[in-house]
């Protein structure tokens, strides 16, 4: 009895004669265990390089010429010389500056225009978080005083540069106004108590900087770190008896960190 051969793809299987039978059955299995692991071996080459979602280039660059809406929070620092007067004979005016910090949390909406790797902006912002401070003098004649800065907002232009496809860096100017309530209390020569209060709207110039990155797969969310400075106009001074002014202040210093999640909407 001859050989019996079956070819299949670039495997020749081979049956010999009853005397090789037994050669024969071990070749074949061999060769059915070289083609199964070549088969498996490519498809886990497939599997281990599955497709990787794609961003659209255009879509990056649309995402710094867009409308943006924001919503953060940031913390806030500022400081106001006081000068205090005396409200009796026994002690003389003070002089100080009243400084506060605290949480503030802002709210902005915006229009970014993007030439080549240039990006120019638009932005109004509003912000809310109550920062005071007091002071109050461990001589009981000596007035004590006090400085809230409240809700406020501003509206600022952007300009910056595109070093890649999903970061700004940018310089801010505008114009900012703040709340604020003020107030002065002492005791008189003849031990009544006299104070006042005051509030109204700061208004000041503002200057700053900061960076925003687009998310990696998702254009159209960033996050914002920015950092301002804002020189404030000076509170009303404060006369309680409607004479002499018993509290003076100067201009207002603000600085705030504010940290931005930012959609941008689609054109």
């Amino acid at each position: 009895m001859g050989d019996l051969s079956l070819s299949v793809g670039n495997v020749i299987l081979t049956l010999e004669s009853s005397g090789g039978l037994s050669k024969g059955l071990k070749q074949t299995l061999a060769a059915t265990g070289s083609l199964a692991m070549a088969l498996a071996g490519s498809a886990g080459a497939k599997a281990a390089a599955p497709d990787q979602p794609k961003v659209d280039p255009g879509r990056w660059a649309d995402a710094f010429d867009s409308w943006s809406v924001g919503f953060g929070a940031g913390y806030g620092f500022f400081g106001a010389p006081t000068t205090i007067d005396s409200f009796n004979t026994y002690s003389g005016p003070v002089s100080t500056t009243l400084n506060s910090n605290g949480p503030v949390a802002s709210f902005e909406l915006g229009k970014d225009f993007r030439i080549n790797n240039s990006v120019f902006g638009v932005y109004g912002d509003f912000h809310v978080g109550d920062r005071t401070s007091a002071f109050a003098s461990s001589d009981s004649y000596a007035p004590a005083a006090g400085l809230t800065l409240g809700e406020g907002g501003s509206l600022t232009a952007r300009a910056g540069f595109v070093p890649n496809q999903r970061t700004l860096f940018y310089g801010l100017f505008g114009w900012s106004w703040q709340q604020y309530a003020s107030s002065v209390s002492g005791t008189s020569s003849s031990y009544s108590s006299i104070g006042g209060s005051g509030s109204g709207v700061l208004n000041g110039p503002t200057i700053g900087f900061g960076a925003e990155m687009l998310f990696p797969n998702h254009p159209n969310v960033s996050f914002k770190s920015e950092y301002r400075f804002t020189h404030f106009d000076a509170p009303s001074p404060i006369s309680p008896d409607g004479g002499a002014d018993f509290i003076r202040f100067g201009n207002v210093d603000d600085q705030t960190v504010r940290f931005i999640l930012s959609f941008k909407l689609p054109q």
